[in-house]
């Protein structure tokens, strides 16, 4: 079985690459943003933050060359962070991955419910 070509696009809302990044791939009902934990605030009015999703959370511990990263879920993905902005300080950096539509649903992203 080969390879199926696809393609990627990436789309800065502020125009600024190490900002916002929103992704979409070719024949997938999903997208990813990409979220500075300083930007986050201002970040979670979009659309995508409200949606069924999933989301990590990435940043370091101070005796450790590793990342250390959460995995959560949630029917509105930006409740979730909120919570973590107060209670996890460690990450630096966010992704989540939803629907592109307004789902309440985790299996329109692939997870059981």
């Amino acid at each position: 079985m080969g390879d199926r070509p696809f393609s990627i696009r990436i789309f800065l809302p502020d125009g600024v690459s190490n900002g916002v990044r929103i992704i979409e791939k070719s024949n997938w009902t999903g997208t990813g943003v990409v979220v500075p934990r300083n930007l986050f605030s201002e970040a979670k009015k979009r659309s995508e933050f409200s949606r069924t999703g999933v989301y990590v959370l990435v940043g370091h511990e101070e005796d450790s060359e590793l990342p250390k990263i959460y995995i959560g879920q949630g029917d509105s993905v930006k409740e979730r962070v909120d919570q973590h902005i107060s209670q996890k300080e460690f990450w630096t950096w966010s992704i989540l991955f939803g629907t592109k539509f307004a789902s309440r649903f985790f299996s329109g992203i692939g997870l059981a419910s």
